[in-house]
């Protein structure tokens, strides 16, 4: 009797999924991945790899390489509406002295920016850990404040710093602060036309507020005040007209009243924040690391409800190993809006760089799945500071290493000049049925290029016993020569662009092999482009029962 000739196709969506197995993934998941590295949902539907980074500045790579050591406590990208431009600043220790310098991107060169104090890096109660940033803008300019834990609040109005201290009596703007400012704020955000501060290592109880639209006046009879959540406070963050004051083991928001100001109502007393900046906005809503994973502030049907349901039930044993064993202190996070994506880093000074890990997760909108959050894992960016927002209408997304260099993602197709490994590996696939045995035939690959990569399949079979024989890795390699007319990169006259050309190759290959289940793993090292995998088709022979 002939064997069965059969098409399998598989989809490629889902993200990483590590916390089920082979067999639930084979049915009901199969284009989900059990190792998905360096891989990012895509706009387009697949997996996309991932852009590289560049220097912010090729000229200036490192933060003042010859007098300062240790990472860039902070990066931040101010828009300086009295210069009309885009400020970059970053902050680093001085080398073998106990303080910080701030820094300005000025013609390709850090430098100095001369403050009103100096910047210690260890007081009585703490040690700076990050150089946190924020900018607001209400009417008279925009201004730009940091803190850091252990040292006063500095305000910059985009002329001029100045220190905004707690114990003056009687501020002014040349002598701003008062007495319910707080003497070392780590944490800070804008609430209702308040600067909002709170996390002071010696007072880490309260959250303080300025005087409505005035960041420079702390007292009462200006209207400022401070508010006793019940909790060593973590970090603040408003949303949704609410101001939510994270501890580590509970969650309280503020709220705005006529007649006292500001109130604190209940959120839950079963979990909190555990790592302070862990804490991000992604597509509106709140994301956070508790004690079991990222879990969500998320608005609901229900009138003054939040969702607080866990985001990474699909990558729980990543997140457990991170909550285990790894150094909170270290963990940070970005945004980029543009993806609704968010990537967060968590590594050390003794990691090398291309050893330095993260996680990746993106909202996938799918007609099939609808919308729904996707993982991949992140190998090769050492971040310990980031920042991400606007600069003449285009995103930036930018970090600092443990080394000094400041960095701009998205950019590029390598990593500063190394090599970017992506791996993409499916589950055990076993079309259907686990007791018949499958004679590979062929495989088409649906890959969409942005320009040159090539692209290594391989295939592992009978959920990876070691008695069975692999088979050979295949080879893709292909080169997008023509441009698109209406590709962000296309030229009208130029040569290489062409009004129709299709932005997706079929790759097919003949494969050999033959197993009860199948495992295709994507992989790809180098300086390439990026591509996207959509999906693939298998061509395969049923030998029968075994």
């Amino acid at each position: 009797m002939a064997d069965d000739i059969d098409a399998v196709r598989v989809i490629c969506e889902g993200g990483l999924n590590t916390n089920e197995n082979s067999l639930s993934l084979s049915g009901d998941l199969p284009g989900s991945a059990t190792r998905l590295l360096n891989f990012e949902p895509s706009n387009s539907g697949g997996y996309r790899r991932i852009n590289g980074f560049t220097p912010l500045d090729p000229e200036a790579e490192i933060v003042d390489s010859a007098g300062a050591e240790g990472p860039v406590l902070g990066v931040y990208g101010f828009y300086n509406s009295k210069k009309r431009g885009t400020e970059y600043f970053s902050a680093r220790k001085v080398l073998g002295e106990n303080k910080y310098n701030l820094y300005r991107l000025e013609d390709s060169e850090w430098k100095v920016v001369t403050l009103p104090q100096d910047r210690m890096m260890s007081g009585v109660h703490s040690d700076v850990v990050r150089v946190r940033f924020d900018s607001m803008n209400w009417g008279s300019g925009s201004n730009m404040f940091f803190v850091d834990g252990v040292n006063p609040l500095v305000w910059y109005d985009g002329l001029v710093f100045k220190e905004i201290k707690y114990f003056v009596e009687e501020p002014t703007e040349e002598n701003p602060g008062g007495v319910m400012m707080l003497p070392a704020p780590s944490v800070m955000t804008l609430f209702k036309n308040h600067l909002v501060v709170s996390g002071d290592a010696e007072k880490p109880f309260i959250v303080a507020h300025s005087a409505p639209n005035d960041p420079t006046k702390w007292t009462a009879a200006a209207g400022a005040g401070q508010l006793y959540p019940g909790h060593n406070v973590v970090n603040i963050r408003p949303f949704r007209d609410e101001l939510y004051v994270f501890g580590e083991e509970r969650i309280r928001k503020m709220l705005p009243d006529q007649t006292a100001g500001f109130v604190l109502k209940d959120v839950t007393y079963d979990l909190g924040c555990i790592a302070r900046d862990s804490l991000l906005e992604v597509g509106g809503n709140l994301i956070f690391l508790s004690q079991d994973g990222l879990r969500p502030v998320a608005g609901t049907d229900k009138i003054n409800d939040v969702d607080l349901g866990l985001l990474t039930v699909d990558v729980q044993p990543q997140m457990d190993e991170i909550i285990l064993n790894g150094d909170l202190r270290s963990f940070v996070g970005v945004v980029i809006k543009n993806k609704t994506q968010f990537r967060y880093f968590y590594n050390s000074e003794a990691l090398a760089v291309e050893d330095s890990i993260g996680l990746l997760g993106a909202v996938r909108n799918s007609r099939r799945t609808g919308r729904d959050w996707e993982f991949a894992e992140l190998l090769g960016i050492r971040a310990y500071s980031t920042w991400s927002g606007m600069s003449s209408g285009r995103e930036v997304v930018i970090h600092g290493d443990y080394n000094g260099g400041v960095y701009r993602q998205e950019q590029g197709n390598s990593f500063n000049g190394r090599e970017i490994l992506s791996i993409y590996s499916t589950p055990y696939l076993d079309f259907g049925n686990t007791n018949f045995r499958k004679t590979l035939r062929t495989i088409n690959t649906f890959v969409r290029f942005e320009g040159f990569c090539e692209i290594l399949i391989g295939i592992k079979k009978d959920w990876g016993d070691k008695r069975s024989i692999s088979s050979p890795n295949e080879r893709i390699t292909d080169f997008k020569e023509n441009t698109r007319y209406d590709h962000i990169n296309g030229v009208y006259d130029d040569e290489g662009t062409v009004y129709g050309d299709s932005d997706i190759s079929v790759i097919k290959k003949n494969i050999r092999g033959s197993g009860f289940s199948h495992q295709f793993s994507f992989v790809s090292e180098g300086i390439f482009d990026p591509f996207v995998i959509q999906g693939f088709v298998v061509g395969l022979s049923n030998k029968g029962q075994q």
